[in-house]
This record gives structure tokens, C-alpha cells and sequence, in this order.
């Protein structure tokens, strides 16, 4: 079995001596364990205010060249670590190898690289329904932290962190490199990354479906399954190949791709298209 841990050996120690788990291979029988150095959410809140503090002020003259600041933020190489973790499960799953996968709470990287391995091991999840079922199973109902994480009704700036959106990045560069293979296109994946932030849908809203339960949410909110299967036709890819093969993923920073769809809307010229959903 391999055994990977997301964090970087010396926070796994950290996080042991502040009572949470770590695994070594003198307990574990034929178990490689390996740890991955994937950026934990402080680290990717602070590469975001990084890039973002840039992008407002991306008009200004005298600044650095964008690339210079985009390396320096670190957000492309975050990008680079988690897909370097998501391709090594995939590896070890397609040889016939045992994976478990964690971090230190299991709601943020451990969801991501789950949810991404699958995408890559089985075309269902690269359909329009298996994509919006893969997020609900690995985000919402295993508790990734949507109030928490996306500042939705919740007080606390020191627990945001755009981990979902990072996923949904990871995505669109999988999706660049290999659009064919997708039944839907990346401007699902912009419009994803939105609605994730309205407050408006119920599976993006609470913590967990425990919370939601109490919220009574699925009586008061949508739940974006509704409302993207109703706009279906408009994220459908028309060169969509089901029995196309994945090639082999490029993850070096240099063949990563800047989300400029998402990132740039707001200086773009043309009139952004997307509806805000009524409720």
C-alpha cells in the first residue's frame, strides 16, 4: 500500500506533537509512506493575497512584469505540488498499488487530490454530471469547509482560504491540456468558481451536511446541480470524446496555464456573462 501524506514531513511531526496522527512504515506492513510538501491552506490564503494584491492594481504603470510576480506568488507552484501528488496516486492506483491519501484534517488537499485522481482515472467524472457529482462527493458531503474557506456568513478572516478555487484551476489546466476529453468546457469551471462565493446554493454554503441539515437548506436554497443542469447546453463541449484517452500530464510551472478567465474578468472589456441566480 502507498501511503501519502500531503504535508511535508517536518508539519506532519508538528502536527503530531499538537495531537494529530502521522503513519510510519515500522507499523504498517509492505506500506511505502511518502510525504508531499502540497502548500497548506495559510500558505495558498497567502499566495492569493499575493496575486490578488497585484491583479487590482494591474493597470498601474512601474510595476514588475506579471510573470515575475505570478512566480513570486507562488500560486503556480502550489499548483505544480498538488498535481505532482494527484499524478503519483494515479500511478500507484494503475499499477495495482493500495493508496491512502491525507493531510492534516482531510477537508482541503486530501479532498482535492481525491477528486482530481479520479477525474483523471475515470471518464464519467469528465462528464457535465459526473464533474458536478465528483464535487459534491469530495467537497461538500465530506466536509470541505465552504463557510469557512470562501467567507460565506462567517466572521473569521484566518480560516479563508481559496482551496476550492484552486482545485477548480487545477482542473482548467487539466481541461487545456486535453479539451477534447471533457464533455463540458472551462468556462463551467469560471462560473464554478463564482457561485461558489454567492451564498446562494446549498451545498457551497455550510461546513458540513450536518449544518446544512440544521439550516434546512435544501428547503430555502438551490443547490447548483439545478442550476447548472438547467444551462447545461451552454458549458457542453461540441468536440467532446468520450473514448479519447488522457496523454500524459505536463505539471512543470512552465507548461501550467494562468487561469486568466477567471483571474482577468474583471479588467477584460467585453461584458462579463454570467447571471447571478435569483432565489
Amino acid at each position: 500500500m502507498d501511503l501519502l501524506d500531503a504535508r511535508d514531513k517536518l508539519a506532519a511531526f508538528a502536527n503530531r506533537l499538537g495531537g494529530k496522527g502521522s503513519e510510519s512504515e515500522e507499523y504498517y506492513r509492505n506500506c511505502v509512506v511518502s510525504f508531499n510538501d502540497v502548500p497548506n491552506m495559510h500558505s495558498i490564503q497567502a499566495s492569493f493575497k499575493k496575486l490578488r494584491a497585484f491583479l487590482v492594481d494591474f493597470t498601474r504603470k512601474g510595476q514588475k512584469s506579471f510573470y515575475s510576480v505570478l512566480g513570486e506568488s507562488g500560486w503556480m507552484r502550489s499548483l505544480n505540488k498538488l498535481l505532482g501528488l494527484t499524478l503519483k496516486m494515479v500511478e500507484a492506483l494503475q499499477r495495482g498499488r493500495s493508496v491512502f491519501v491525507h493531510c492534516s484534517d482531510g477537508w482541503d488537499r486530501t479532498s482535492q487530490v481525491c477528486a482530481l485522481a479520479q477525474m483523471l482515472l475515470d471518464p464519467y467524472y469528465r462528464t457535465l454530471d459526473g464533474f458536478l457529482l465528483l464535487v459534491e462527493k469530495e467537497f461538500s458531503q465530506a466536509g470541505h469547509l465552504f463557510a469557512r474557506r470562501n467567507r460565506i456568513f462567517s466572521p473569521s478572516k484566518s480560516e479563508q482560504s481559496p482551496i476550492f478555487l484552486q482545485f477548480l484551476d487545477a482542473v482548467q489546466n487539466i481541461v487545456t491540456q486535453f479539451p477534447n476529453c471533457f464533455e463540458f468546457g472551462a468556462h463551467l469551471l469560471r462560473d464554478l468558481g463564482l457561485v461558489s462565493y454567492f451564498g446562494v446554493f446549498s451545498n457551497f454554503i455550510a461546513n458540513n451536511q450536518r449544518e446544512r441539515e440544521q439550516m434546512r437548506l435544501d428547503k430555502y436554497a438551490l443547490h447548483s446541480f439545478d442550476f447548472f443542469n438547467a444551462k447545461r447546453r451552454l458549458y457542453m463541449n461540441p468536440g467532446y470524446c468520450r473514448d479519447l484517452p488522457l496523454g500524459r500530464l505536463r505539471i512543470k510551472e512552465v507548461n501550467l496555464r494562468f487561469w486568466k478567465e477567471f483571474f482577468f474578468m474583471y479588467f477584460e472589456q467585453s461584458q462579463h456573462d454570467f447571471e447571478i441566480p435569483k432565489i
